[in-house]
């Protein structure tokens, strides 16, 4: 079992919750299906099977652990043909090493959110781990969220309260969520701020803050230095530092107590096809993570 296993499944507290956003998730047992997911749960997302999907940002992360490359994740959000909301798809591959040798994860994610506030409405994931894979869908309605996971053929689901007001999701091995997270904060010129966060991963709402800190230097894309913005994310256990370049992207992340960064790499062969991908009446390819 790796340290990512482990951890997981030793029950961490509420209070620890952020770091889950930054650990492998293993598939772990589910009991039999109880539930089922309300039709229409995600409620008005749009229609994004005709008209112009407009790219509005992709990149690529590559995810290290102390001195170990994980791997890395692709992504590529769109806005709708109205411009009311944002599509992001995100591919994630990692290699981890177990005792048996290396196993490959692999989760692929497709989010839909309000352009206006990045209110969630719909999130779909499946993720595939040494043969195991789970799949987790997330629905938005009347105040509540409605999560149904599966492994399999069984399933479970669970209504969680929303609160009003700002909501983000956030979700294990998805960076491109956390640059969702601190480029919405950077963007509205603030100080500090509370943020509620729904946390998939033990079905609750949290709050983290997030606070500004000054232009740094780091090591931006292609190894080249760069002033960016730093913006720290922590709940009562975790801190998680990112910097922001002038447009608002995440070039780092650091989560000093997993040993765990997050390096934006240089745009390349994949940023370009998904640019190219954005024409009239084509919906966004689902092609597999760039290999790095």
């Amino acid at each position: 079992m790796n340290t990512h296993a482990s951890r997981l499944r030793a029950g961490l507290s509420r209070a620890s919750l952020l770091a889950l956003t930054l650990l492998v998730a293993l598939p772990a047992a589910i009991p039999a299906a109880w539930s089922q997911v309300a039709a229409g749960a995600a409620g008005d997302v749009g229609d994004y099977t005709t008209g112009y999907l407009t790219l509005a940002r992709t990149g690529t992360f590559e995810v290290w652990q102390d001195t170990t490359r994980l791997g890395s994740e692709f992504y590529r959000v769109y806005a709708s043909p109205k411009g009311d909301s944002l599509l992001a798809v995100s591919n994630v591959r990692y290699e981890l090493r177990e005792r048996g040798g290396l196993t490959t994860y692999e989760k692929r994610t497709l989010e839909i959110v309000r352009a206006l506030d990045a209110f969630p409405l719909l999130l779909q994931s499946q993720e595939t781990i040494g043969g195991r894979e789970r799949s987790v869908t997330v629905g938005f309605r009347d105040g509540n969220a409605l999560i149904f996971r599966e492994v399999g053929s069984s399933g479970q689901a669970h209504v969680v309260g929303v609160p009003p007001g700002r909501l983000h999701l956030l979700d294990p091995n998805v960076y491109e969520h956390v640059e969702s997270l601190v480029s919405d904060f950077w963007g509205r010129g603030l100080a500090s701020r509370a943020q509620n966060v729904l946390m998939t991963p033990r079905d609750t709402v949290i709050q983290v803050r997030l606070t500004r800190g000054p232009q740094e230097t780091v090591e931006g894309p292609g190894r080249r230095p760069l002033k960016a913005t730093r913006v720290d994310i922590f709940d009562d256990l975790t801190l998680i530092k990112t910097w922001l370049d002038d447009q608002g992207l995440m070039v780092r992340l650091e989560a000093p107590a997993q040993k765990l960064r997050v390096v934006r790499l240089a745009p390349g062969k994949a940023e370009a096809e998904a640019a190219a991908s954005a024409v009239p009446g084509r919906a966004p390819t689902k092609g597999a993570a760039p290999t790095r």
